[in-house]
C-alpha cells in the first residue's frame, strides 16, 4: 500500500488513508485577497542580493545563518 511505501505518520489511523475524503470547496471573491496573502512567497527570490557575497565564472557565493548554531557561514 502506498501510505506504508511512503513512510506516513504511524499516528494516524489506518482508517484515514483508505477513505474517500470529501472537501468542500466554494468560490468567494475574485482571488485578489488570496494572491494579495501569497505574493510575497510565490514571487520571492530563493537567494536575495545582500546574501550574494561573490559570482566567479559559475560560482556563487552565499552567506547564511546555521538554524542550529546560530552561526554566520557561507556556502558556494
Amino acid at each position: 500500500m502506498l501510505w506504508r511505501r511512503q513512510n506516513y505518520s504511524p499516528r494516524c489511523q489506518f482508517e484515514v488513508w483508505t477513505q474517500d475524503w470529501v472537501v468542500h470547496c466554494q468560490p468567494v471573491g475574485n482571488g485578489a485577497a488570496a494572491l494579495k496573502y501569497l505574493a510575497p512567497y510565490i514571487f520571492r527570490v530563493a537567494i536575495s542580493n545582500r546574501r550574494i557575497l561573490s559570482l566567479e565564472g559559475d560560482q556563487v557565493t552565499f552567506g547564511y545563518t546555521d538554524a542550529r548554531s546560530g552561526q554566520r557561514k557561507t556556502a558556494r
